[in-house]
C-alpha cells in the first residue's frame, strides 16, 4: 500500500504502480483527506511515472495543494496496519522535498521516523529520493529504524558530469558516490537501484564510457534504462547534438548488460543469508516475494500470500534469489 506523502500546487497525471496479488493500493493524500487512486498490476513499485502513462496503463487525475502533515502520515499508516497491510511505500512526485511547505526543518527522515514509530509492524518502504537526501544525519537516523526497508532508489541519469549539466540536475557525481557511500555504511548490503537515460542530446562515446565506468563503481543492485526520448518543446529537443536512435538503443543495451550482471553479482553475494520476505503470489510453482532490500525472492510452501517468513537464501535463479522458509 502506497501513502503519498508530497505537496502538488497543479493537476497532475499520476499512476501508481503495485505488485501482482498483493495487497497495495494509491492513496493520493496531498491534500486533508485522500482519495484511492488507480491500482495497476506490475511488479515495480518505482516505475517512472511518464513512462507507465506512456505504456498506456490506466491514469487518475487529481488536484491537490498540500502535503500530507506528520499527524496524518502516522494515522493512516496505524490504520492500514489495523486493517492488514504488512508493508506501507511512502511515495510521492518528490518526496525528498517533504516538509518545506509545513515548515518542518527536520525534513524526510522526522517524517520516516514517525510513521515507522506509529506503526512498529508495518514494513515502511520509501520511493524514489534525490541524491542529496542522503546525508550522514539521515543514515545514521535511518539505521536505526528495525522496521525501514533498506532498498533506496536514487535517481542517476547519467554517470558523466558534462552530461548531468546539461540535464540541469542538481547534483554531480561525486556527490552522487558520496550518498552511495554512505547507505553502504550505515546498511548490510542495501538495495540500490536507479534510473538510467542513454543518449541525452550532446553524449559522447566518451562521455558514455564515462556513465558505465560510475556505474560500475556504484555497483547497483538494479537499473532501470531508457534511451532518451526526444519531446517536442522541451529545452533537451532543440539542444545540439542529438544522438541518432540507433546509438542511443545502442548505448542502452550495453547499460542493460552492464546492469544484469551487477545485479548478478549483488544476489550470489546473497546466498546463505537468512531474510525476511513478504510473499505476494505463487509463480511457476513456486511463492515469490521481497525482501527489505527489494531482492525478489522465490521458494516452496503452500498459501503464503500476505506472510513475512524467513527464508535461507540457497542460490540465484535468473533476477530472482531461490531458498527454503525457515520459519515466522
Amino acid at each position: 500500500r502506497g501513502i503519498d506523502v508530497s505537496a502538488h500546487q497543479k493537476e497532475i497525471d499520476w499512476v501508481r504502480v503495485g505488485a501482482v496479488g498483493m495487497d497495495f493500493a494509491m492513496i493520493r493524500a496531498g491534500y486533508r483527506g485522500y482519495t484511492k487512486g488507480t491500482i495497476v498490476k506490475d511488479e515495480y513499485f518505482d516505475a517512472n511515472m511518464r513512462g507507465a502513462l506512456n505504456n498506456g496503463m490506466q491514469v487518475g487525475v487529481y488536484f491537490f495543494s498540500q502535503a500530507m502533515t506528520p499527524a496524518e502520515a502516522e494515522e493512516e499508516a496505524r490504520r492500514l496496519a489495523a486493517e492488514g497491510y504488512r508493508e506501507v511505500v511512502l511515495t510521492g512526485i518528490e518526496i525528498s522535498s517533504w516538509g518545506r511547505d509545513l515548515g518542518a526543518g527536520d525534513g524526510l527522515i522526522s517524517l520516516v521516523e514517525g510513521v515507522c514509530a506509529a506503526a512498529p509492524g508495518l514494513r515502511v518502504r520509501l520511493g524514489s529520493l534525490e541524491p542529496r537526501t542522503i546525508t550522514e544525519d539521515f543514515c545514521r537516523r535511518a539505521a536505526a529504524l528495525p522496521n525501514l526497508c533498506p532498498h533506496f532508489h536514487l535517481s542517476l541519469q547519467s554517470g558523466c558530469d558534462g552530461t548531468l549539466v546539461r540535464m540541469n540536475r542538481k547534483y554531480d557525481t561525486k556527490r552522487y558516490y558520496e550518498s552511495v557511500q554512505l547507505l553502504r555504511e550505515y546498511f548490510r548490503s542495501p538495495g540500490i537501484t536507479t534510473d538510467l537515460i542513454t543518449g541525452f542530446p550532446g553524449e559522447t562515446e566518451e562521455e558514455f564510457a564515462q556513465t558505465l565506468a560510475f556505474v560500475e563503481r556504484c555497483a547497483f543492485t538494479a537499473m532501470h534504462v531508457f534511451p532518451y526520448s526526444r519531446r517536442p518543446g522541451t529545452p533537451a529537443a532543440d539542444m545540439p547534438g542529438q544522438v541518432p536512435r540507433e546509438g542511443k538503443e545502442e548505448r542502452a543495451r550495453r547499460a542493460i548488460a552492464l546492469g544484469e550482471a551487477l545485479e548478478r553479482r549483488w544476489l550470489e553475494g546473497q546466498t546463505g543469508r537468512v531474510l525476511p520476505v513478504l510473499f505476494e503470489e505463487e509463480k511457476g510453482g513456486l511463492w515469490q516475494g521481497h525482501a527489505p532490500s527489494y531482492a525478489l525472492v522465490r521458494a516452496q510452501g503452500k498459501d503464503l500470500h500476505n506472510q513475512l517468513l524467513s527464508v535461507k537464501i540457497t542460490g540465484v535463479e535468473g533476477s530472482a534469489l531461490t531458498g527454503t522458509v525457515t520459519g515466522g
